[in-house]
């Protein structure tokens, strides 16, 4: 989705486990994304695609959690320009 929009979910970054009585000030993920994790409208698609996405300002992060389910924080990602 563009700036203001939301959009379809084209890829899933992380699924926290179970939540825990533990509570936590940040957590560091890494990992890779590949065609084969592509969902939504780019299910099937080639990472090109998502890159042109990138590129267009066209796509961003949102993160949710228990207390906000529809969205903690949202980011739009372009290419720098």
């Amino acid at each position: 989705g563009t700036t203001g929009y939301n959009g379809k979910i084209i890829v899933t970054l992380f699924l926290s486990p179970s939540p825990s009585s533990e509570d936590t000030a940040s957590l560091a993920i890494n990992g890779n994304i590949t065609n084969e994790v592509l969902e939504g409208p780019l299910a099937k698609k080639q990472m090109s695609d998502l890159i042109s996405l990138m590129n267009n300002k066209s796509s961003y992060v949102n993160v949710h959690t228990e207390q906000n389910p529809l969205g903690a924080i949202r980011g739009q990602i372009s290419n720098g320009e």
